[in-house]
Order: C-alpha cells, then sequence, then structure tokens
C-alpha cells in the first residue's frame, strides 16, 4: 500500500481538491439537482481557504487522494445538547477521500 503523506492545501491545489469534494459526494448517489447544491458548497475558493483555521490534502506518489478542512462556525456555545456536539460543529467543515479507495481495517478508507 502506498505512503500517504501530508501537506498544507495550496491555492494551486483549489481545482482538484474541489473536483475531489464533488466527486467524493456524486459517490454517494444524490439526484443532479441536490449535486448541483454541492458543488457549489464544495467548490474551494482562495477566499474560502484564506479563512481556515485549516486545510490539509492527503497525497500518496505525488497525487491527492484526500483532504480535510477545518472552519470556524458560529455556535452559539450554550445551546448546544452537548459540549462535543457544540465543538464538531463549530469546528469540522470537510473531509473527502477519492471515491472508490478501499477500507483500511477498522472500516475507514484508506
Amino acid at each position: 500500500m502506498p505512503e500517504t503523506s501530508f501537506r498544507p492545501l495550496l491555492p494551486a491545489d483549489l481545482p482538484a481538491v474541489s473536483a475531489l469534494g464533488i466527486a467524493s459526494k456524486q459517490s454517494w448517489g444524490y439526484d443532479a439537482a441536490q449535486m448541483a447544491i454541492f458543488a457549489r458548497e464544495l467548490t474551494l475558493t482562495p477566499e474560502v481557504l484564506a479563512g481556515l483555521l485549516a486545510a490539509e490534502v492527503a497525497c500518496e506518489n505525488g497525487t491527492i487522494v484526500g483532504y480535510y478542512t477545518i472552519r470556524r462556525h458560529a455556535t452559539n456555545w450554550s445551546t448546544c445538547s452537548s459540549p462535543r456536539t457544540g465543538f464538531v460543529r463549530a469546528l469540522a467543515n470537510c473531509c473527502c477521500i477519492k471515491p472508490g479507495r478501499p477500507p483500511r481495517p477498522g472500516g475507514m478508507p484508506a
């Protein structure tokens, strides 16, 4: 199995990671109307990248095979049903892995 390395997501990566995010979402079988909505949400721009808390790509042999982003969302901490749920809602944004990758032991994609 190839070794996976991580590096910061760069502006030059935006077209590739946007396409990867859309392909990853599409692999779940959404219809065209829903995919049009997701495509707008998953297309990363330099402005979006600049506002993220963190963003990295996963590479194998120089090819991007996944990425994640973390952004701060407006959350009213006092109304969260649990501190963990609120924390995840406040930070988690997107994690995409190339469709069709075989799962690792434990169920996570390789």
